[in-house]
């Protein structure tokens, strides 16, 4: 449990190395200029469309007409106008998470990992070769993933306890797969990430969920109005950039805890193989 604790400490010290701050602008630029311009092209048509379907639907129609007849109720509420930015900012979250995850673990994470192996673990030195490739691959798999089972337990938001819990899980269960691989992928073979990962799998999930814990707090404020990107466009980009230098900050007490196990692992198979 201490190393646990510690890689959080440890991790907060890197984060402020103004390396690692900088470090925090590239996935931010990417993800950004991606983001604002998919919202730019696509929000209002898309906002137009749902609003139509909403507008078909019985059940709301239904309940529109209920309301209305209420002596109370003296006007006439468009609730699909006031449901579809709600609805599609659910449906654009997760998109957002995986398009940040995965530009973070292929971009900021590989960076993280090489400044926690020079101030803290020297004796592991990357390893020949370009994997760009397959951390592309690993974080493709994750992300579709991730991304069905989201769609899958969607319904099941609906119980009360199961809407905030399932969340934390699946970001967990995403930010350590992506994040466990790339921050050891220069240093460790592909057998021993999976050794480590599936020997330390539970730590490593309980990891994810509480740095997703942490990065709830820009999505609650991305739920909580996409006015935001109407009104104050820079308010939404220090949103972003906050998300991102989380998931910097994911990287590297992934990294911390990472060089840690593989220490142990090889330390461990050098004295099995010495007896």
């Amino acid at each position: 449990m201490a190393p646990f604790l510690i890689s959080f400490f440890k991790a907060l010290r890197s984060q402020l190395h103004p390396r690692m701050l900088l470090l925090t602008l590239l996935p931010f630029l990417v993800g950004g200029a991606l983001w604002v311009f998919l919202i730019w092209w696509a929000w209002e048509p898309s906002v137009n469309a749902l609003q139509q379907w909403l507008g078909s639907f019985r059940p709301l129609t239904w309940l529109g007409r209920v309301l209305q007849q209420v002596s109370w109720f003296q006007w006439s509420f468009q609730w699909e106008k006031f449901l579809a930015p709600i609805l599609l900012s659910l449906l654009m979250l997760p998109l957002l998470v995986m398009t940040v995850v995965t530009i973070t673990g292929l971009i900021a994470a590989p960076l993280a990992a090489r400044q926690v192996a020079s101030h803290y673990y020297p004796q592991f030195k990357p390893r020949p070769g370009w994997r760009f490739f397959s951390s592309v691959w690993h974080s493709l798999l994750v992300t579709l993933v991730f991304f069905f089972s989201w769609l899958v337990l969607l319904p099941l938001w609906l119980i009360p306890p199961l809407g905030v819990i399932l969340p934390v899980i699946l970001w967990g269960w995403l930010t350590y797969r992506i994040l466990f691989f790339d921050v050891l992928s220069d240093y460790a073979s592909v057998e021993e990430i999976r050794i480590l990962a599936l020997k330390h799998r539970w730590s490593l999930w309980c990891l994810g969920m509480v740095l997703a814990l942490l990065a709830a707090l820009p999505a609650l404020l991305w739920i909580g109005g996409m006015a935001l990107f109407v009104f104050a466009p820079l308010a939404a980009l220090l949103m972003l950039w906050l998300y991102v230098l989380i998931l910097v900050y994911s990287a590297l007490v992934f990294a911390h805890y990472g060089f840690f196990l593989l220490t142990q692992y090889r330390r461990q198979t050098f004295e099995e193989n010495a007896l």
